[in-house]
Parts: structure tokens; C-alpha cells; sequence
């Protein structure tokens, strides 16, 4: 009896030790949730960007990762702030199930999965199950969306997921191998992504490329993951078959352009894709197997792989004030493209966008190997950039390299002879463009429907020659080309910039990181305008205080009348269906075209009237020297309160669905219903005279005036929504006016020409600009310097736009304009006679 009492009290003491022990761990694990459910909801709020915590329960290894995301624009994935977490358990090293939470547009959603043995899914641990439990609730998830409930939805209804496993997975990456190439972070973080969920590789390209994520460029880098899966392998990688190919080639002292070659040659053999050298030069570049520093790649090398894409001014602001608030004093600049009206009239503003994109894509790639970016300053062509350190020396070196790559930009435009092409032919065609660095039109402006290819070699014309037998050959069709303008430009060139870029500081001791952005914007708008006047092709570093422009930071306006303008504003935001009564609101011009392009294609509506209001300024055309005279900021007050009068005006009109659009200082105006028989253009012209008298009355300074031009919806529209826009461009180029009132206002429309009339209209007004072009360069950058044959020719050859045009045209402009310095021995030697 003894022996059992003692034995009693063994066994009641072992288990309260046992029930102390599960006491504890319960307690212990409860600490945990209690700390984490607070980590939480800071990490919801904001409070806290980020968390990162591993926890171990026995045998089972909790991950937890979360991050806050600010809200980004529409064109990223995330509208609003956000917090993503993910709870990943592994088991002996093997993961076996995992949470994830990110937000919707409806909220928050939940996807998760769990490994399963015979048919049952795998136990998790008491701490994971209590954790994910806890999360859920805390977001808002409810429990008939369980573990299995989940996994009906389809995971890419949920817009947000992709872009947060790419994030994860990617900085993960970067985390645990800081030395990996660009490719190969890439290639992991797509593959890490897929195990999760099915998406495209271009899709993860996309979502990283975004500049607020700041990991840098992918945009073709989908491409490149599919040439790398899709190259045998066998017993060594992509990666290290190249290395090896490379390094015995070093060795052999094979030279740099036979090294890239080979490498081409080896993937090109190993690959199904059809892909042109500056694909797989990029491959070899973004695998870190090729680097910029081998030699000095030709510029379409370079920006073969890089985005054009801008930040919005915004975000631009947001991240430069960041920077303020952390103590950084870096470098903010403006840049404004020169003769970019005159551009688009010689070439359209379809191929000019072209060329445009590589002008970004070039201050892209320089700004951002800076530990810079470029983003859309204000409104207009104007380009902003900032570097967040560097001296004076440094930015020069960039801004030079910008501006030399720019100059090397090279083009052949030319058109398409015979029957257009459509645009679903284009759609067939669209890997043979990209093949050859072309562009095609799809729509005909005119009678003209041009073409562009980026040039690389000297061989141009064969070249499109190669092209366009391949296009014809894959579509069964006959047509010819031949290049726009032939007679007077050997080939095309970008644009030229001016700008100034001045250095953050803080301007007094009571500057908020506010003030001290906006100063500096105004102290670099003007140094830009002194650039300006210091010629074409002019950029600043540096302000100084003569610089300052007597119009900086004003503005045109009150400040009474700057409150009604943002009062109007923000009721312009509104959405169609939140607006009341008639009230037009003023769409950009990309959503200004998709509505009316909506409305035209339903067959019962009734078309109507598309006007294309065209200010003159002091009897000038376009922004510039309302920029140049009262700063950008006066500039902008123009736009809005043009802007405000006309939407205010036309409102009385009393007509329900009147559109309106804006495209820098212009503006678009889509008037439902209106046919020639029930137009009262009287009515219209005095609109825009009343819009002239309540500008003139707010702005004194600038007299302004209206030309209006004019075209209906018609049969082919509906089949082609695109073509009541190029009519209306047509009518501003080709028609005179029908009707004018006292004050300089013009209302002109559309008529029906020829396509050979048509044609023939286009190539001469693009002779003209190009004319204007020439003798402007040559009257302000050449001659003022020149007193003999050679300094022109010296001048031209510097030129980065005379340098491609010929020099036989440039001779008869010359002579055309009297233009000739006065030396008698001279006007022989210009045509080639006898000195």
C-alpha cells in the first residue's frame, strides 16, 4: 500500500510538470499572436512598411512576411494603399502549405494551399493554424472562405496577387544572392511566382518595371526568360555554357564584335525563336555575360531593353521630397524638346511618337545608371529629370552623353505606294516590324501613309527592301515604297533639347521639403528659358541669379480666379455618372478618342460634329513663347483658363453628350447629333468669340484668338472611328475658312479630296515645315557664325538635324533666301564652280 501511495504521488507530480510544460507553450504561443496581432495592424495602417519574422513551433518553420504599399497610379497595379502578407510553413525544410493576403478592389481576399498526403491535407502546427486563423480575422476575411473555399476562385480574377508575389519573391532574391545578374533574379522570381500561380513571365516583367517599385527595368525581359527555358540545357546552363564560350574566346584573343557574334550565333542555333542581334545582344547584357563596359555598343544596343515610360509628376514629387526630408541634396532638371511643332508637321505625330520614345528611352537609360529617373513635367513636351547626387562635373558628363546619344538617333521614313495597309494586315504583320526596328502607320493622314525604320547600317534601302518582301509575301499583297522627301533629307533625326538643371538646397531655414521642390522647379524652368535664349541645343547646369525670369512662380492670374479654376477642377475629376446637369468634362486626349470612338461604332447613334480649336496667341501659333515670355506656370494658366471658359460656354449651348478633349494647349469638341443641315455655325464661331472676350478680360497680357476646324461623322467612320480625327487635322491643313467674325476667330471644315489631291496637299505642307526648319537653324545657330563656304559646311556637319539633310537642298535654301554671306568668291565655290 505504501509503494502504491508513493507511486501516486510520482505519477501527479510527472503530470503537473507535463501540464506546467503545456501551460508554458500554450502561454508562450499566445505571447507570440498577442504581439503579432499588433504587428498587424500597424503593418495595415502604415505605421509599419514592413515585417519579417520567422517562427519555429517543433518540427514546423513559419515564414512571415508583410509589406505596406503606397498608392500608386492607375497604370500600376496597386490604386490605393495596401497591405500584402504572406505565412509560408515548411517542414523539415519542405514547404507545405501557405496564406496568402492581399487586397481587391472589393476588398481584401485570401488564397491559400496546403500539401496533401493520401487524399488529406498535411497538418500545419498548432502556432501556424492560430496565426492564419488571426490574420484572417484581423483582414476581414471570412470563414467561408476557408482553406478550401479559396481554392474555387481563380487566382487571376484577383488583380493584386501577381504583383505581390513578384515583389516578394524578388527582393527575396536579391536578399539571399545580392551578385546574381538581372536575368537570372528574374528567371528565379518567375519561377518562385508560377509555383503559386499561373501568369505570363511579360506579366511579372511588367509589374517589376514600374518605377515605384524602383527594381529596375524588365520590360524585355519576358522574352528573354522564354529564350532561356526554351535553350537545352543538358548537363550545364544557359549561363554557364556562355561563360565558358566567352572566357576561352578571351583567351584565344578573339576580338570584342566576334565574341558577340559567336555568342548570337550559339543561342540563335539552340533556339526556335526567329530574333533579330539586338534581342539577343540584350539577352546577353541583361544575363550579365556581355557588359557596357566590353565596348561601346552602337545606341540602339543600349536602349534595345530599356522602358520610355515616365513617372507622373507626382510621383516624381513625392520621391524628390522624400529624399529632401532624408537629407539628400541632389539635382532637379528641365528639359523642353526644340522644334517639336515643326517635326510633327513634317512627319506626323504617329511617326514622331516613334522617335520620341527613343528620345525617353535614351534619358532613361543614362538617368537611371545614375541612380536617377526621368518623369512628365507639367503639361506640354516638357521632360523633367532628377539625380539624387553627383557634382556639377558629373551631371555635364550625363547631360552630354544624353545629348550625343540623341544626336546619333538615325531614321528612314518612307511611304507605302498602292493599296494601304489595313490595320488587321498590321496585326499579321507585327513580328516582322519588330524584327527590323519598324513602324507602320495604321492609319493614312491624308493620302499618306508613312512608314519608320531605325537605321543601323548604311544599306537603308535594302534594308526595307528585305522588309517589305517579307510583308508581302506573308500577306499575298502587291504594294511598293518609296522614301518621304527624298530629295532633301538623307535620313531622320531626333529632335534636339534644351533645358537647365539646377541643385536642390534649402533656400532658407524655415523651407519646408514642400517649398524647397517648388522653388526648385521655378529657379529650373528658369535656367531652361535662358538656355533658350542662348540658342538651340542648349543645356544649363547651374542657376544663377541673373537667370531668374520676371515672371517666375507667378502666373498669369488671380488668386481668386486660381481658386474658381481649382474649385472647377476638382469638379472635372468627377466620373460622367457622378457629374450634374449638362456640364462637359475635359478628357485627356487618349480618353477623349476612346469615348468618341464608343459612341460612333453603336448604330444608333446619330453622329455629330468634331471641332479642332486651335488658339493663336498674339496671332501666333502654339505654347512656346507664352512659355518663354511668362514661364511655365503662366503658360498653364492660359491652358486652364482657356479651358474653364470654353467648357463653361459651351454648357450653355444647352446640348446633352458634348465631349471635350485637350492635347497640350489645343483642344478637341465632339458635339452628338450635329449634321450640315442642322448646324448653325454662327452660333458656334460665337462661342469661341465670347470664350475670347472672358479670356482677354482675366488675362490682359496675351490677345488670343480661335481657328476652328470641323468634320461630321459619315459611313466610313463608322467603320473606321479613326478617320473623323485625321479629316479634322486634314481640314486645318488644307481648308480655308467659311466663316469669320471682327476679332480674328476662324471656322473652317472639311472637304472631300482626291486621294492622289490628298497626297499631294500632304508632301507640300511637309516641304514647307521642313523648309521653315532649315532657314530657322540656319539663321540663328549657322550663319551668325559663318564668313566663308567652310564654315557653313563645318556648321551643317555639327548640326545634329542639318547633318541629315542634303547638302544640295540646303544650297538652294540658301540662294532661295539670300542667305549667302557676302564674299564674291564665295557663291561659285557653294554650287561647285570654279572659286
Amino acid at each position: 500500500m505504501k509503494r502504491i501511495g508513493v507511486s501516486f504521488i510520482f505519477i501527479i507530480v510527472v503530470l503537473s510538470g507535463s501540464f506546467h510544460r503545456i501551460s508554458h507553450n500554450r502561454t508562450f504561443r499566445r505571447c507570440r499572436a498577442i504581439s503579432f496581432y499588433y504587428l498587424i495592424q500597424e503593418l495595415k495602417s502604415g505605421e509599419r512598411e514592413e515585417i519579417s519574422q520567422v517562427f519555429h513551433d517543433g518540427d514546423y518553420e513559419i515564414h512571415v512576411w508583410g509589406k505596406h504599399l503606397p498608392a500608386i497610379t492607375e497604370k500600376g497595379e496597386f490604386s490605393y494603399p495596401h497591405a500584402f502578407l504572406s505565412i509560408q510553413v515548411y517542414e523539415d525544410g519542405r514547404k507545405i502549405g501557405y496564406l496568402c493576403i492581399f487586397p481587391t478592389s472589393k476588398g481584401y481576399r485570401a488564397v491559400s494551399s496546403t500539401r496533401e498526403q493520401k487524399g488529406e491535407p498535411l497538418y500545419l502546427g498548432n502556432l501556424a493554424t492560430h496565426l492564419m486563423e488571426m490574420v484572417r480575422e484581423s483582414f476581414g476575411i471570412e470563414r467561408n472562405l476557408g482553406w478550401e473555399k479559396v481554392l474555387e476562385f481563380n487566382p487571376q480574377s484577383f488583380e493584386q496577387l501577381p504583383a505581390f508575389l513578384a515583389y516578394y519573391y524578388y527582393n527575396q532574391i536579391i536578399s539571399q544572392s545580392p551578385d546574381l545578374s538581372l536575368l537570372e533574379r528574374f528567371l528565379f522570381t518567375v519561377d518562385a511566382v508560377k509555383e503559386e500561380i499561373e501568369v505570363s513571365p511579360e506579366k511579372i516583367a511588367d509589374i517589376l518595371s514600374h518605377p515605384v517599385y524602383g527594381c529596375g527595368n524588365f520590360s524585355k525581359l519576358g522574352l528573354y526568360y522564354r529564350i532561356v527555358k526554351q535553350y537545352p540545357g543538358k548537363e550545364r546552363t544557359f549561363f554557364s555554357v556562355l561563360w565558358e564560350m566567352k572566357e576561352e574566346m578571351l583567351k584565344a584573343g578573339v576580338s570584342q564584335r566576334e565574341i558577340e557574334r559567336n555568342l548570337i550565333d550559339h543561342i540563335r542555333s539552340n533556339i526556335e525563336y526567329n530574333l533579330s542581334d539586338a534581342d539577343l545582344l540584350g539577352v546577353l547584357y541583361a544575363a550579365g555575360i556581355l557588359s557596357w563596359r566590353d565596348q561601346l555598343f552602337t545606341i540602339w544596343d543600349r536602349i534595345s531593353f530599356v522602358s520610355d515610360t515616365l513617372l507622373s509628376f507626382s510621383e516624381a514629387r513625392d520621391k524628390v521630397i522624400s529624399d529632401i526630408e532624408d537629407g539628400k541634396s541632389g539635382w532637379l532638371g528641365v528639359l523642353d524638346i526644340d522644334q517639336l511643332r515643326k517635326f510633327n508637321a513634317i512627319y506626323g505625330k504617329e511617326i514622331m511618337n516613334f522617335i520620341l520614345e527613343d528620345m525617353r528611352k535614351v534619358i532613361n537609360f543614362f538617368l537611371f545608371n545614375a541612380g536617377g529617373f526621368a518623369f512628365a513635367y507639367r503639361r506640354g513636351d516638357e521632360i523633367g529629370l532628377y539625380l539624387p547626387e553627383g557634382g556639377e562635373e558629373d551631371i555635364e558628363v550625363i547631360m552630354g552623353n544624353i545629348r550625343k546619344y540623341i544626336g546619333d538617333l538615325n531614321y528612314g521614313v518612307f511611304y507605302i505606294n498602292g493599296g494601304p495597309l489595313t490595320l488587321e494586315e498590321l496585326d499579321r504583320i507585327e513580328d516582322i516590324l519588330q524584327r527590323y526596328n519598324a513602324h507602320i502607320n495604321g492609319r493614312k493622314y491624308g493620302g499618306l501613309q508613312l512608314g519608320i525604320m531605325r537605321i543601323k547600317g548604311e544599306n537603308v534601302r535594302e534594308e526595307i527592301s528585305a522588309m517589305v518582301g517579307e510583308i508581302k509575301e506573308r500577306l499575298g499583297k502587291e504594294f511598293s515604297f518609296d522614301f518621304y522627301l527624298e530629295e532633301a533629307i538623307k535620313e531622320v533625326s531626333a529632335p534636339t533639347l534644351s533645358g537647365g538643371i539646377i541643385h536642390l538646397e534649402n533656400l532658407s531655414p524655415d523651407s519646408t521639403p514642400e517649398d524647397i521642390f517648388d522653388q526648385a522647379c521655378y529657379r529650373a524652368q528658369d535656367t531652361q528659358s535662358y538656355a533658350k535664349t542662348q540658342g538651340r541645343d542648349n543645356i544649363v547646369v547651374g542657376f544663377r541669379a541673373e537667370y531668374r525670369h520676371t515672371h517666375s512662380g507667378r502666373g498669369l492670374i488671380t488668386d481668386a480666379f486660381r481658386s474658381q479654376l481649382d474649385d472647377a477642377d476638382e469638379i472635372s475629376e468627377l466620373s460622367r455618372s457622378q457629374r450634374t446637369g449638362l456640364t462637359p468634362r475635359i478628357y485627356n486626349e487618349q480618353e477623349f478618342r476612346n469615348i468618341v470612338y464608343e459612341y460612333l461604332r453603336t448604330p444608333e447613334n446619330e453622329g455629330g460634329l468634331l471641332l479642332w480649336v486651335c488658339p493663336r496667341y498674339n496671332g501666333n501659333e502654339g505654347l512656346h513663347e507664352m512659355n518663354t515670355r511668362y514661364t511655365l506656370q503662366g503658360g498653364d494658366d492660359i491652358i486652364r483658363t482657356i479651358a474653364y471658359f470654353l467648357e463653361k460656354n459651351l454648357n450653355m449651348l444647352g446640348i446633352e453628350g458634348v465631349i471635350i478633349g485637350r492635347r497640350i494647349d489645343r483642344f478637341f469638341v465632339f458635339i452628338p447629333g450635329m449634321h450640315p443641315d442642322n448646324v448653325n455655325y454662327e452660333k458656334i464661331l460665337e462661342i469661341f468669340s465670347t470664350v475670347q472676350h472672358e479670356f482677354e478680360k482675366e488675362i490682359p497680357e496675351v490677345e488670343i484668338s480661335f481657328d476652328v476646324y470641323g468634320a461630321f461623322d459619315s459611313v466610313q467612320t463608322f467603320l473606321e472611328p479613326g478617320r473623323i480625327f485625321q479629316e479634322v487635322m486634314y481640314a486645318e491643313k488644307e481648308e480655308r475658312p467659311l466663316y469669320f467674325d471682327l476679332w480674328g476667330n476662324t471656322l473652317g471644315l472639311f472637304g472631300v479630296r482626291s486621294e492622289e489631291e490628298a497626297f499631294r496637299v500632304e508632301q507640300t505642307l511637309a516641304e514647307e515645315a521642313l523648309e521653315n526648319l532649315v532657314v530657322e537653324i540656319l539663321t540663328q545657330r549657322i550663319l551668325p557664325q559663318a564668313r566663308t563656304q567652310q564654315d557653313i559646311e563645318i556648321g551643317v556637319e555639327r548640326d545634329t538635324i542639318l547633318r541629315h539633310i542634303h547638302w544640295d537642298y540646303i544650297c538652294r535654301i540658301l540662294q532661295k533666301y539670300d542667305l549667302l554671306p557676302w564674299e564674291e568668291s564665295f557663291i561659285p565655290c557653294l554650287f561647285g564652280l570654279p572659286c
